[in-house]
């Protein structure tokens, strides 16, 4: 008979089993309690997709009580519509063939308010059961991060893009490692990889301008430089940016056309030296107004004039003075080169009148030896002559057709070739041009072609005929005497002499006038028709040695003389006194206190201070 089994063996037992269901329960809560306070969240998801367990991490983010989710929902219940199909394949196939379903993906969740969250998943099955373990981490701010990104990375391609200049960026070495569409564009091809003074510039040595040192500094460079490819104008900005190692930077190049701002900028330069030219010509010429350089006269007209010549002298573009025989027309153009700061350069005065037509290419456009019958050498034409300075063209009127298309041409910059010769002379000059003829009737008619007229017509000086500046005979007077002979004073010169002059109407202009001034020191006389109809008038002779001396005579004159030119002055302005002051070169005070001492009284008219 078999012993009954030992009590104590089965106690054993019984109590060893107890300790092992204590240790797996104390297992479990210490698992439960790990779960419950994970940082993330997690479900346990039977095998009909309910939630079996789910933790606080699942309550913050979801929005749901543990005991609305515990045993009562399926978990679909967090997944966005679209993905409800995906997941569902997804939870069959991992507990078909776990090997076939992806363990970690992303996918939109909704929690208890309605709001779509972009989670991470990770899900993972229970051995031995059906069961699995999902856990959930949220990639919202993530995802909108990369969103605002993806949006940046979209406008900057778009401001790249619609750059209306290059971009590039290269590294430490002068790779290229970034290429705008324009840029592509301009070089041909996309060149990354490849040295940016190469492709960019055709060198085979970095750019002396490149900035790269300073740029690898951390400095941001700028920079405004000539292109050598097209010869414009860029202006360069050029930036640090980090490089893929810590500590390392490369150099991103924006380049932009500025050749107009630049052009722009020059033209305004040239108009502020413009400006301060004539602003101290004006100046200077203001302390001496009754002349200008070799120019003599006060009269308002020959102000204007003055005026003219300033801004022509500033300008450097072709001149036309017009005026009768013996205005001055050569005087002034002189004036206007001397004034224009080129007084060292070459001035060629061409009396176009005086030249025989069969010899005027010759004279203009020179010769080659051989050329022609006692062409025994080179001779430089008027151009040539002319070259780096002024021709001046006096009696344009009388240039013949054939040479006007010639001329018009060297002007233009097509140049011209000397006869006998083949190499092309394109000389750089500038026209001053003068005539006492119509210009505008000689291109109605025919003889002067209109281009060739447009192009010498650009700044037009008319000069007064001298019987229009009668006040300003005076000062010629004076002026001629002291170039004739030094030794003779104006007081010397009989009143009565000075009104003649001033009463005839001088056809032949301040040349006749100073013919006729030389004549009366020569002969002691003048014979001037100032009525018209042959009544010579005669004057008396310089005053001697002892008529001189007596000054008070010679002050009387002066003063007799003073008198009859403001008288005139008045009149010729109906007695205005401030047109009048200005016509005479003085004050409106000195002048009533001129008429108060010479008791000139006339009509009083309203008066408009100046």
């Amino acid at each position: 008979m078999q012993a009954p089994p030992d009590i104590s063996f089965y106690a054993k037992q019984i109590e060893h089993l107890k300790e092992e269901l204590e240790e797996t329960r104390g297992r479990e809560k210490m698992l439960l309690y790990i779960f419950e306070k994970s940082l993330s969240s997690s479900i346990l998801i039977e095998e009909d997709m309910t939630i079996s367990l789910s933790n606080e991490k699942v309550e913050e983010l979801f929005g749901y009580r543990k005991n609305e989710l515990q045993g009562k929902v399926k978990w679909p219940i967090f997944i966005h519509q679209d993905d409800v199909a995906k997941m569902k394949a997804y939870h069959q196939l991992r507990r078909e063939d776990p090997s076939t379903a992806p363990s970690e993906y992303e996918c939109r969740m909704i929690d208890g308010n309605g709001k779509i969250q972009d989670v991470f998943l990770k899900l993972d099955m229970i051995p031995g059961t059906k069961k699995s373990l999902a856990t959930f981490i949220t990639v919202t701010s993530r995802k909108q991060a990369e969103k605002s990104l993806l949006e940046r990375e979209s406008q900057l391609s778009a401001v790249v893009n619609n750059f209306e200049g290059f971009i590039y960026t290269v590294d430490s070495d002068y790779s290229l490692e970034f290429m705008n569409a324009r840029l592509i564009k301009r070089v041909g091809r996309e060149a990354c990889g490849e040295k940016c003074h190469s492709v960019i510039f055709s060198r085979s040595t970095p750019c002396p301008w490149c900035p790269l040192l300073a740029v690898a500094n951390g400095k941001t460079v700028k920079q405004e430089i000539i292109d050598p490819i097209d010869g414009r104008w860029h202006a360069w900005v050029s930036t640090p940016i980090s490089g893929g190692d810590p500590g390392t930077l490369k150099k991103q190049t924006l380049i932009t056309d500025i050749h107009d701002r630049k052009l722009a900028e020059a033209a305004l330069l040239e108009s502020r030296e413009n400006l301060k030219v004539e602003n101290r010509l004006l100046k200077s010429s203001m302390k001496d107004r009754y002349r200008f350089g070799s120019i003599i006269g006060r009269s308002p007209k020959m102000q204007a004039v003055y005026e003219l010549i300033i801004k022509a002298a500033s300008s450097g573009d072709n001149v036309i003075i017009y005026g009768e025989s013996g205005t001055g027309k050569e005087l002034v153009a002189r004036e206007i080169h001397e004034l224009s700061g080129s007084g060292k350069t070459p001035f060629v005065p061409v009396n176009c009148g005086a030249i025989p037509e069969n010899l005027m290419e010759s004279e203009f456009f020179g010769y080659k030896k051989g050329a022609f019958s006692g062409a025994i050498k080179d001779k430089p034409g008027y151009l040539d002559q002319a070259d780096g300075g002024v021709i001046f063209l006096d009696e344009l009127g009388e240039i013949p057709l054939a040479i006007q298309v010639k001329l018009l041409r060297a002007i233009d910059g097509g140049g011209f070739i000397p006869i006998g010769g083949s190499e092309v002379k394109t000389p750089e000059l500038r026209i001053i041009a003068a005539t006492n003829r119509d210009l505008i009737s000689l291109v109605k008619n025919g003889t002067m072609r209109a281009d060739f007229f447009y192009r010498i017509h650009v700044i037009p000086i008319l000069l007064p005929p001298l019987r229009d500046r009668k006040e300003d005979i005076p000062l010629l007077m004076e002026h001629f005497l002291k170039s004739i002979d030094s030794t003779v004073s104006f007081t010397a010169i009989e009143p009565s002499v000075v009104n003649t002059f001033q009463r005839y109407s001088w056809p032949g202009n301040i040349r006749e006038m100073q013919n006729a001034l030389r004549r009366y020191l020569t002969l002691g006389q003048i014979d001037l028709d100032i009525h018209g109809a042959g009544q010579v008038c005669e004057a008396q002779p310089l005053a001697g040695p002892k008529k001189m001396a007596d000054r008070a005579s010679i002050k009387a004159a002066l003063n007799d003389t003073e008198k009859q030119i403001i008288i005139e002055a008045l009149e010729k302005n109906r007695w205005h006194r401030g047109y009048t002051a200005l016509s005479l070169g003085m004050t409106r005070k000195t002048l009533e206190r001129r008429m108060k001492q010479y008791d000139i009284r006339g009509v009083v008219k309203p008066d408009v201070s100046l």
